[in-house]
């Protein structure tokens, strides 16, 4: 988090011209993220959860879950970054702060909704609903920034 809120910035003050691209590609990421999910047409087996022999196997599979991820790193360092660069530097703070509480309301979040939604879940039907109100979400994310950025850029930070 502290890399994109700072190294992103500095790139941008030496190419001034890459803050346009890293929003594009903000933007494209999202609506990639958005309508993969509407268009997959597989579903997913949940009948069977995944189940852990060892407690090493499971920390294993949370260290490569965390820290393996490709996408952590386009969200957190990319995205998070080139959003936070738009803010004047005395709100970046306040935008970090959100953003780590929101990310932490979000990853328990996952954890008990997905507790609670694991019998619901297990139906193919539910799952293809689930992905496209996902898909949605994002989608309507990324048609905030493209207004925030491109229709009114003057309100952007």
């Amino acid at each position: 988090m502290v890399i994109g809120l700072f190294s992103i910035e500095a790139v941008i003050r030496i190419a001034p011209d890459i803050e346009k691209l890293f929003r594009v590609l903000g933007i494209a990421f999202l609506l990639w993220c958005g309508l993969r999910p509407i268009f997959k047409r597989e579903t997913r087996s949940l009948s069977q959860p995944f189940v852990s022999t060892t407690t090493g196997r499971a920390l294993s599979a949370m260290l490569a879950v965390t820290w393996l991820n490709p996408l952590v790193y386009i969200e957190i360092v990319f995205l998070t970054g080139a959003l936070a660069a738009s803010f004047k530097p005395d709100l970046r703070l306040w935008f970090a702060a959100g953003f780590l509480i929101a990310s932490a309301f979000r990853f328990y979040g996952w954890t008990f909704m997905g507790r609670l939604l694991q019998h619901w879940l297990i139906v193919p039907r539910n799952q293809r609903l689930f992905d496209i109100v996902a898909g949605l979400f994002l989608i309507a994310s990324a048609t905030l920034l493209v207004r925030q950025f491109y229709l009114f850029p003057h309100r952007a930070g």
